[in-house]
């Protein structure tokens, strides 16, 4: 934050909901004045399974505005579908002063991902608000997006059905699925229940780690080598370790004492100070390496991706025509459909029909 905005830049503050006895409303007013005090531009509420209710909404929105009335930062609402309530959620969130919303177009809002573009711009000016979203251009963009689905055989977004075991394991639904066929190639697709289980009490064992990335799938990795020894806590990744000495920032609440007795945890291995002061310094490494002659954007790519992947950045491949277009993929497409036999295609002033 600091170097963001020092070099001129917003700086967006984002705070994961999640549900715990630790997590309530105070304790994200308290985490909004902090980012508030740090100098954040926006300020976020970012709920990724989409655990929001419409009734939490209507305490927790009015005490974030409140607390942060008059500092002049915007309040921002990032809240997925996997619940159906997503769209609820968020007309509470404009009733309470939120200014900003995190939606996706028609065909790809609901399911797991952000509530519908369209919807919510109704919603807002259903609720006497004004929106500078351009409504021929949504309508436009989302024809486009309702095409691919067609061509590419992909499904459109559904609402979810409610879901009660959403609220208990709180693990995203991209993870559940990658989680599901990772477990049939290991022979024990059956176990997913159980582990989604015993996902549960590990959260609880690790004092209610926030279920993002890298957290999530501490948890999950975590209930799976449980279930799968069949003891628990009989392995404990050294990750899933360092995030209970606080190796991954404060914990929102102290780990349970079975845990900290099966991972051998003393006090004294705590961290006290900011956990980036464990991290050996990378860039200077990566400058020493490639040489004073390396731009800021070569030492950036070294340091997120290695040699392999840069190869083809270095070596560009030689420039070649567009060997198709949007008109051509369309005939395509209709030629290769044998139960249609008549279609008119109109673009650009120009009308063409054929028959089959």
């Amino acid at each position: 934050m600091r170097s963001g905005l020092a070099a001129g830049m917003k700086v967006n503050g984002w705070m994961t909901y999640t549900l715990s006895p630790v997590h309530t409303d105070a304790y994200y007013v308290e985490r909004a004045h902090e980012l508030a005090k740090m100098g954040v531009s926006y300020i976020c509420v970012k709920d990724p399974t989409g655990l929001l209710t419409p009734e939490r909404g209507r305490t927790l929105f009015p005490a974030l505005v409140k607390a942060i009335k008059g500092k002049g930062i915007p309040l921002q609402l990032h809240s997925h579908c996997q619940s159906g309530l997503a769209p609820e959620v968020y007309t509470e969130a404009m009733k309470a002063g939120f200014e900003y919303a995190y939606t996706a177009l028609e065909p790809l809002g609901n399911g797991a991902s952000l509530p519908e573009t369209q919807e919510i711009h109704r919603r807002a000016l259903g609720l006497g608000m004004t929106s500078a979203l351009d409504e021929g251009a949504m309508r436009e963009a989302s024809r486009y997006f309702e095409w691919l689905t067609v061509r590419e055989g992909k499904p459109r977004g559904v609402v979810a059905k409610y879901d009660k075991a959403l609220y208990e394991h709180q693990i995203p639904g991209g993870m559940i699925s990658n989680l599901r066929s990772q477990l049939q190639a290991m022979g024990i697709g059956h176990r997913l229940p159980e582990i989604m289980e015993e996902a549960t009490r590990v959260r609880h064992d690790l004092g209610y780690p926030i279920v993002v990335s890298p957290f999530a799938q501490f948890i999950v990795t975590q209930a799976v080598l449980n279930v799968v020894q069949g003891e628990r806590y009989r392995t404990i990744p050294d990750e899933v370790r360092k995030y209970a000495c606080g190796y991954y920032g404060r914990l929102a609440a102290q780990p349970a004492p079975e845990f900290l007795e099966r991972a051998n945890f003393r006090p004294e291995e705590m961290v006290s100070e900011r956990p980036a002061e464990h991290v050996e310094p990378w860039l200077p490494k990566l400058r020493a390496r490639l040489g004073s002659a390396a731009s800021d954007e070569d030492l950036l790519l070294h340091a997120f991706y290695d040699d392999k992947l840069l190869g083809p950045l270095r070596d560009p491949a030689p420039e070649c025509e567009v060997s198709t277009t949007p008109l051509r993929e369309l005939v395509r497409w209709l030629h290769d459909k044998r139960d249609i036999r008549k279609a008119r295609i109109r673009f650009a002033g120009t009308e063409i029909s054929f028959t089959a």
